[in-house]
């Protein structure tokens, strides 16, 4: 995430992923960027993924976070994740 002011801009998906196939030549990140944004299989799954989420979850924001099949709810920060996780441990 501390890199994608670099690669989350442009005025259409074509030039974010442009921006993105040069972030990770720029990282030397070895990957098939142009297999991995064709794979139909991938963009289902996790487009129906999303979708099911949102559904289940009534999803309304980035990042939301899910625990033990339960949205938080709670302000996001630090503290509250972690009064919530130590109630669970």
């Amino acid at each position: 995430f501390s890199n994608q002011k670099k690669w989350v801009k442009g005025e259409t998906v074509e030039n974010a992923n442009e921006n993105l196939k040069k972030l990770l030549k720029d990282e030397n990140i070895d990957v098939d960027f142009e297999k991995c944004i064709n794979n139909k299989s991938i963009e289902d799954y996790i487009l129906n993924n999303r979708i099911e989420a949102v559904k289940k979850y009534k999803l309304n924001s980035t990042p939301t976070i899910i625990i033990n099949n339960e949205k938080f709810d709670k302000a996001l920060n630090f503290k509250n994740l972690k009064k919530t996780i130590e109630k669970l441990i």
